[in-house]
């Protein structure tokens, strides 16, 4: 008999019970797809760095060639000397510029991103293993070159494509064999990245480096005893009198790796929480519409002498079986869309084949599944209220002591008569549509939110978010280190060829130099990274205090401050380019991004020796500033000219490929969501007001009329939800993203400035697009309504 109804019911509710149906499958998907891609990350992060053996820290250091023997027997004392270090591998390495990387084919026409730093090396034997695409080990032979995935992505080389090294003046050609994965510096955000060669190729082009008098270098990598603080190994080799160098431990590693991923999953997953609510939302209300469709029938089992209980247990297995089919439903797709969200993570990791993804999937359809019952549960107890007598009157008492309306047609005489109708039937019946216009809200704040993080990815804000210099455009300079006479030296010959075009514009240099930070008591030293900013430092923001401007003054990113207990008005012990450390007045606190927070400013009078990551920032005169850069990329191509958006993408590594998905899969599910419910809903409402739409019909009015009536209240309240929304969006977008990058470990400060015609004109707009083709296909029924449906029968 069970089946006979259920069977019954889905026939009669057939829209309803497949919009519910989409709706929970829906967030099944985001809820399995999600918790697989956070936990594939996590675990694959660990199997990957023990599989790697990767090491707890990793210093870059470079010196003359002359010093080397002596920097070598330096390093190897203190590594084997030092009680925390257990094992080290100082690999030999090679630096190279980005433009000293040359692909042919294809792949030429995409540069290497000026801001990656890379290196060649042979192939690491005892830590920080490198791996092939089919996360095996390989050999190199003479001639041949393993280039990083990452590289892959970027400049989309194949395999056996010919690539040229160039070191000074010889140049060298090589065939890429593999592509490798990285545990250490492998991660999109890390600038560094490892080319490998085969020892003898390597042994030929350090010979080039000498001939060139270009500076050595090595990669030293160290593993230390369990429990060993990273300001404890920091110290010891401060200690130890080796140079400023830019260091990476294995947790910044993993703090890298989840910036991206990790975001990623996290965000599915807050994406998931909405429409969970959403959905939850039309289960309530199709089981409160459709409890009120069956009064009748629950009238006709209470007088039988059913009970609450037996009644609720039916409606609850019709919707055990709905939950239970699209929460398989939701969980099967999730495989397929988890590998899709995950291949940037199968194509830099090597990921456990365990099954452990797909368990935490199957959690996450079923914990939907769970909790979309238990709202069930709460919603069917409105049949417990419900009394035979009331439940024979369609659940009316047929007493009435208030108007319908809160306006009289006659007063309104300028008004056409159908939209007064409409407008007074939403003002007076406006809780029926409350589920309508709170679906409405949460998915504009959902679609806001992840477009105004896009720009903010892709935009100049990242700029200010990576703590370094907003401007007109962008010059490449050098990822090698550089004497800063050499800087201001390039600076100013970029900028007279520049102003042969443009007269008018400025360009300014922007570097970061490496320093050490001590505690008063000198217990424990770090090198962290200085920015040598391109404008006066007091036009930057703080979050607390000024900016520093005599030279013994330094302000502190937030993350460092709270790592030495400093605040404005403290002083702190710095050391510059070697010179004797001396303490520095802390006059303001700032938020940043780069390098994950380890950077500081000093006072404008600290003159440093050298520098790397070396960019030049432009600004240009009043006018049209696009077709001024044009210009200068048309005329100057020897130079590598970037708008914002070009010079920001270089930072925001893969994490804007992924996020361009994210906002490409959420604006879609968002569209079929506001579909479905807005046909739902005016389906629902035809019927509610079957007679009231034949009493309209007989009256005269036509279809056209009814439908441009309906059509305007969800127009009301679709811009009142817009507005809502995109408030809540504003205030809660913010401190949510934060919240979410802090969550993982990524310190700065995340602040909304998106396109305002894009965000808050055009995506409404879309909106109304969809919600009205989905008003005017429900309306079909209404040809369907005649004179005779007056009486209801």
């Amino acid at each position: 008999m069970f089946f006979k109804i259920f069977k019954n019911d889905l026939r009669k509710k057939k829209t309803t019970n497949i919009v519910l149906l989409v709706f929970i499958a829906l967030a099944s998907m985001l809820a399995a797809g999600s918790m697989n891609l956070m936990f594939t990350t996590t675990t694959a992060l660990d199997y990957f760095f023990e599989a790697a053996k990767i090491s707890d820290a990793g210093f870059t250091i470079s010196y003359p060639k002359e010093t080397e023997a002596a920097m070598t027997d330096k390093i190897q004392r203190w590594a084997e000397d030092s009680p925390i270090i257990t094992d080290y591998q100082n690999a030999r390495v090679i630096s190279l510029k980005p433009e000293e990387l040359i692909f042919t084919g294809d792949a030429s026409e995409k540069e290497v991103s000026s801001s990656t730093m890379l290196y060649l090396q042979t192939i690491p034997e005892d830590m920080n293993l490198v791996f092939d695409e089919q996360d095996a080990r390989f050999t190199l032979s003479p001639g041949e070159i393993a280039i990083p995935v990452y590289l892959k992505s970027q400049s989309e080389p194949e395999l056996g494509d010919t690539v040229k090294v160039r070191i000074g003046k010889t140049e060298k050609d090589f065939r890429i064999t593999a592509f490798t994965k990285d545990a250490a510096w492998g991660a999109s955000m890390v600038g560094v990245k490892r080319l490998m060669v085969s020892d003898s190729d390597f042994e030929l082009l350090r010979q080039y480096t000498e001939d060139s008098g270009q500076m050595q270098g090595s990669l030293l990598s160290v593993q230390t005893t369990p429990g060993t603080r990273d300001t404890d190994l920091f110290t010891s080799y401060s200690d130890a009198g080796l140079p400023d160098v830019g260091n990476l431990t294995k947790e910044l590693v993993r703090v890298a790796y989840m910036a991206v991923d990790g975001v990623v999953a996290a965000f599915l997953f807050l994406v998931c929480v909405f429409l969970t609510a959403i959905s939850f939302l039309i289960l309530r209300f199709t089981i409160v519409s459709a409890v009120e469709d069956d009064y009748r029938e629950i009238g006709v089992m209470k007088a039988l002498g059913f009970k609450n209980r037996q009644i609720r247990r039916l409606y609850l297995s019709k919707y055990i079986i709905l939950s239970a089919t699209a929460g398989l439903t939701g969980f099967l797709l999730s495989i397929p869309f988890a590998r899709y969200m995950s291949r940037s993570i199968s194509e830099s990791l090597i990921i456990p084949q365990n099954g452990s993804g797909i368990i935490m999937a199957a959690l996450g359809a079923a914990l939907v599944i769970g909790i979309t019952l238990l709202f069930c549960l709460l919603c069917l107890r409105r049949i417990a209220r419900i009394s035979p007598i009331d439940a024979i009157r369609q659940g009316s008492t047929g007493e009435r002591f208030k108007p319908v309306g809160r306006s009289v047609l006659y007063r309104r005489k300028k008004m056409p008569p159908v939209v007064f109708m409409a407008v007074n039937d939403l003002l007076s019946r406006f809780k029926s549509y409350t589920v309508l216009a709170i679906t409405f809200m949460l998915c504009i704040a959902v679609m806001i939110i992840p477009l105004n993080l896009r720009h903010f990815i892709t935009g100049t804000e990242m700029m200010t978010y990576l703590g370094m210099s907003g401007g007109d455009f962008y010059v490449a300079g050098s990822n090698t280190y550089m004497d800063t006479e050499d800087i201001e030296s390039m600076r100013q010959s970029m900028e007279t060829e520049l102003r042969k075009d443009i007269p008018g514009l400025e360009l300014q240099s922007e570097y970061i130099s490496s320093v050490k930070i001590s505690t008063d008591d000198e217990k424990t030293k770090e090198t962290v990274s200085e920015t040598m900013m391109a404008w006066p430092l007091d036009q930057y923001s703080y979050t607390k205090g000024t900016a520093p401007k005599l030279d013994n003054e330094v302000a502190l990113t937030e993350s460092i401050a709270e790592r030495y207990g400093k605040t404005v008005g403290n002083t702190i012990r710095i050391t510059t380019d070697g010179q004797a450390e001396k303490d520095f007045i802390i006059t303001g606190l700032y938020n940043s991004g780069m390098n994950l927070g380890n950077v500081l400013r000093l006072g404008t009078g600290n003159s440093l020796r050298q520098g790397y990551n070396v960019n030049f920032v432009g600004k240009l005169p009043a006018g049209d500033h696009e077709t001024m850069v044009n210009t200068l990329k048309e005329n100057h191509k020897e130079l590598k000219v970037m708008t914002p958006a070009d010079y920001s993408a270089q930072y925001s590594g893969g994490f804007a490929d992924q996020l361009n998905t994210i906002v490409l899969i959420v604006l879609m599910i968002i569209a079929l969501i506001v579909f479905l419910i807005t046909a739902l809903f005016i389906r629902l409402r035809i019927l509610e007001q079957k007679q009231s739409i034949a009493i309209m019909r007989s009256s005269g009015f036509r279809v056209s009329q009814i439908k441009a009536g309906l059509a305007l209240q969800i127009f009301l309240v679709l811009t009142a939800s817009a507005m809502v929304g995109s408030i809540l969006s504003g205030v809660f977008g913010e401190p949510m993203m934060n919240g979410l990058f802090s969550l993982f470990g990524v310190g700065g400060h995340i602040s909304f400035n998106g396109n305002f015609f894009e965000i808050y004109i055009l995506c409404p707009l879309s909106l109304l697009v969809v919600v009205m083709t989905a008003v005017f296909t429900g309306c079909g029924k209404i040809k369907q309504i005649h004179i005779w449906d007056i009486t209801g029968e």
